[in-house]
């Protein structure tokens, strides 16, 4: 994008798959990036959507402050009802604990809540009380598995049995770490 028009730009990122993503936005001048900052491993679901702003500056010897302090968090609607359920800021650590959230919001708006996606919810929270006590830092490890093995799914065009599938995944997932 032009970084002397004065022009603030929204960016929409819709998700296309079951895994995490990665934003970056640099301030560059011809080849050289002079700063950049990063939104790394946010969750994402064929259903979420996430969106930011990026303010461009007002002329080429404008000062602008740091990126990293001046590029708005980014907010994530996980389960596509239009509410962003999380915010990501620029440079921030990894979180299994955001993105054990979204695989519960995928599995609720996949099976609505019956008897399945409560039990998986209540085993999601399990694991998440684990890490936040330092007993399972292997979730962390694994948590880039699961996208592989969803894949590139778009939740709105899948049958009942494919919905099902992506459910059993998410289970099988979740019974890695339970002993």
């Amino acid at each position: 994008l032009p970084d002397d028009s004065g022009q603030t730009y929204s960016v929409v990122m819709n998700g296309t798959g079951v895994g995490e993503f990665t934003y970056d936005v640099e301030r560059r001048r011809g080849d050289q990036t002079l700063e950049s900052v990063e939104y790394s491993t946010l969750p994402v679901t064929p259903l979420t959507i996430a969106s930011t702003t990026v303010q461009a500056r007002v002329s080429e010897t404008s000062v602008m402050p740091p990126l990293a302090s001046s590029t708005p968090a980014v907010k994530i609607d996980i389960d596509g009802d239009g509410t962003p359920d999380i915010q990501a800021n620029a440079n921030a650590l990894p979180d299994p604990i955001l993105f054990l959230e979204s695989l519960k919001k995928t599995v609720v708006s996949l099976m609505a809540n019956n008897a399945k996606s409560k039990n998986i919810s209540n085993r999601i929270d399990h694991l998440e009380d684990l890490i936040r006590k330092g007993k399972l830092n292997k979730v962390t490890a694994a948590l880039g598995n699961i996208s592989v093995r969803i894949q590139h799914k778009k939740f709105k065009k899948l049958s009942d049995a494919d919905k099902q599938q992506v459910v059993d995944m998410i289970d099988q997932f979740i019974a890695q770490f339970e002993s």
